[in-house]
């Protein structure tokens, strides 16, 4: 389980039936299991739930997706990371930079289509 301190978000200028959104700023102390994400990649088999929860000036709201179309997240690492293969549920890529490396990992279709739509599964 992961969550995020930051979100932005667009509507797609060419669908405005899509939404993006970057998020950022990992929650360590909530989740600390997100500091072994990539030790756990194998493992990961199930997107159990999406919603995006947005607070803005103390009132607090919710989006509930109707279907998540691409879910990727960048890290970065200091010095040599940890190799990290990619498997049918999580493509990996690492690019090398001056003092570590930058990590993408892209969920693929396959596991995007097990994500339970918080709080129940929208039928489409």
């Amino acid at each position: 389980m992961f969550d995020f301190f930051e979100t932005e978000g667009w509507i797609d200028k060419e669908n405005p039936t899509i939404v993006h959104f970057i998020i950022k700023d990992e929650d360590y102390d909530t989740f600390p299991d997100t500091v072994e994400f990539k030790k756990h990649i194998h493992e990961i088999t199930r997107f159990d739930e999406c919603y995006i929860h947005i607070e803005t000036n103390g009132e607090s709201s919710e989006i509930t997706p109707v279907e998540v179309l691409e879910f990727t997240i960048k890290d970065w690492v200091e010095g040599k990371p940890v190799k990290v293969e990619s498997t049918e549920f999580v493509t990996v890529r690492e690019e090398k930079e001056t003092g570590g490396s930058a990590l993408t990992y892209t969920f693929t279709k396959k596991l995007l289509a097990t994500c339970e739509i918080f709080p129940h599964r929208i039928e489409r």
